[in-house]
């Protein structure tokens, strides 16, 4: 735990927020001991940014090269920023996510 507190000297000191990256830490076992220290998390996948939203709380991240339809339609329910990695995708998916902010 003593990078927990790292991470909290760092935000009390910058004021930034921290977010779990899923991809690299997914031990759902340790999420309610972490939760308290985090903002929130970083997802690649639906399915991560459902369990993200499920177990951590706080925001949910999600940024990845490509969105299928269906993937996008799942991450709007659990996401609260979603980085689109071209402008052509996020033409693509800019009315699904605005209705989901409304």
């Amino acid at each position: 735990m003593d990078n927990l507190a790292v991470l909290a000297k760092i935000k009390a000191a910058t004021g930034c927020r921290v977010l779990m990256a899923l991809k690299a830490f997914a031990m759902r076992s340790t999420f309610t001991a972490i939760a308290a220290h985090l903002d929130g998390c970083c997802a690649t996948t639906p399915d991560e940014a459902h369990h993200g939203c499920q177990y951590l709380g706080g925001e949910v991240h999600a940024g990845v090269v490509a969105f299928s339809d269906e993937d996008m339609d799942l991450l709007v329910e659990d996401c609260a920023h979603i980085v689109f990695n071209s402008f052509s995708l996020w033409q693509r998916h800019r009315d699904r996510s605005a209705a989901a902010s409304e």
